[in-house]
């Protein structure tokens, strides 16, 4: 498949609008081996990529800052919890102390032929 602008103005109109690079290669029928080397190759292609991921990602940024603004719960805790991860942590971290003891005993199984 050879490169052209076209192509790679159409991937990245499919990416915009939150569609994976997989999912564009698929549709588009573009190796995986090929978008790779097009996106080492390419740095126009690289930077349109990234772009075009980027725009996707701040749509659903601002819709969930939107949604939260609104009063989801759900979306709240998700932006809380990625933004303010620290301080907003599910997990609890448990500190011990003291000595440990172990026995290991090692065994030969031979095995009957």
């Amino acid at each position: 498949m050879r490169y052209s602008t076209d192509l790679a103005a159409e991937a990245c109109a499919l990416l915009a609008k939150g569609n994976t690079k997989s999912c564009v290669m698929d549709y588009l029928c573009i190796p995986s081996s090929t978008w790779y080397d097009w996106e080492k190759s390419k740095s126009e292609f690289s930077d349109a990529i990234k772009k075009a991921e980027n725009t996707a990602i701040q749509r659903v940024e601002s819709k969930l800052q939107s949604v939260a603004e609104k009063g989801n719960v759900t979306a709240i805790i998700f932006y809380l919890k990625n933004r303010k991860s620290f301080e907003w942590k599910d997990r609890q971290e448990t500190e011990l102390s003291g000595e440990v003891t172990m026995n290991v005993r090692r065994e030969i199984v031979k095995s009957s032929k």
